[in-house]
């Protein structure tokens, strides 16, 4: 009886796999399955909208064999504008709450893939809200993130298509060029922005 007991307890040790998809931060660090992080560094495109991205997220393949896999992205709360989620090649977008199905997705043995061009892109300056997203890979981990547009000091780009008439530092020195630090920016329209340069 010890025997078999034994036997039953090695055969399902041996079921017990690691997830052979795991979500991973920029720095390779893999998320707990369930994390849930916030993007709210706003960006404007050029096409002149305003968009937060899901930057430094990756998906891991922790096996030695490639895999194919499909990836949903259930946009639970979108309250304007829309979203978009590409892995490789694969790109779909959605309007309203949906759920965003990539298939056959592809990935090589012990190699990590960027989620890139995955974004919540707003209707326009001031549509403050909060988009939520769960990514599930057919694996089963997830992760949920929140892109949080709260505040339009976190607009990190600007669109160069205004013209520009004159930049200032935060000190209201005007300078010649954009520099380090924060920037004051008017344009012929009258308008004034802020751009962050890194």
């Amino acid at each position: 009886m010890k025997k078999l007991l034994l036997v039953l307890g090695v055969m399902l040790c041996s079921l017990t796999t690691t997830a052979q998809l795991v979500f991973v931060d920029a720095n390779g660090k893999e998320l707990a399955n369930g994390a849930t992080i916030t993007m709210d560094k706003a960006e404007v495109n050029d096409w002149d909208e305003f968009q937060i991205s899901l930057e430094g997220i990756s998906v891991k393949n922790t096996t030695s064999k490639s895999l194919t896999f499909t990836m949903d992205a259930v946009v639970s709360t979108l309250p304007n504008g829309s979203f978009a989620c590409c892995f490789g090649s694969t790109c779909k977008n959605a309007m309203k709450p949906a759920t965003i199905n990539l298939a056959n997705l592809k990935i090589d043995a012990n190699t990590t893939t960027a989620i890139t061009n995955t974004e919540w892109v707003i209707d326009g300056e001031g549509q403050y809200g909060t988009c939520t997203v769960e990514f599930k890979l057919s694996t089963g981990n997830t992760l949920k993130v929140n892109f949080v547009y709260a505040d339009p000091a976190n607009v990190t780009a600007l669109n160069a298509s205004k013209k520009i008439v004159a930049i200032f530092d935060m000190t209201g020195n005007k300078i010649n060029a954009l520099k380090k630090g924060i920037n004051l920016i008017r344009y012929a329209d009258g308008s004034v922005k802020k751009r962050i340069i890194k």
